[in-house]
């Protein structure tokens, strides 16, 4: 089995962005644009670092922002912690995500069925909260705020 090949037009960039003291922050990212075809649009796929000397490995945090067929889409995953995880948050399977387009919007950060994972010593704990609103045919839906606790 052979490997389709593609010629679509495409444009790939390396972006790799941090602090001058090379700690308080680092993003590495790879951008795409599609010029034209099914997959036209343009997606970043990147990781981030905070408070870290080394900018290396899969990040601190992980996600991608997508923007095709009038959609802009974005996940943010990962765990930050300190103390040897005594203290940490960790979102994980696009827990943080936001959507834009083909009528309707939302952003949340966790959801009931897969929360934002918090640790603090011996306590566990989950959250959400989210924005949801959305047009049909002209007419706005209500607000549907969203959040809660475990």
């Amino acid at each position: 089995m052979s490997a389709k090949v593609d010629h679509t037009p495409a444009f790939n960039a390396h972006i790799l962005v941090g602090d001058p003291t090379h700690f308080v922050y680092g993003f590495d990212g790879r951008f795409t644009v599609k010029a034209s075809g099914p997959e036209a649009g343009a997606r970043m796929d990147y990781k981030a670092w905070l408070v870290r000397h080394q900018w290396d490995g899969g990040g601190d945090f992980h996600g991608r922002f997508v923007f095709a067929n009038g959609n802009f889409d974005g996940t943010l995953n990962g765990k930050y912690g300190f103390l040897d995880d005594k203290v940490y948050i960790e979102a994980s399977n696009d827990a943080i995500a936001m959507h834009f387009g083909g009528g309707h919007w939302y952003v949340h950060a966790g959801t009931k069925p897969n929360p934002v994972k918090g640790h603090v010593l011996i306590v566990n704990a989950g959250a959400w909260l989210g924005r949801l609103r959305w047009l049909v045919r002209g007419r706005q839906g209500p607000p549907e705020p969203r959040c809660g606790q475990l």
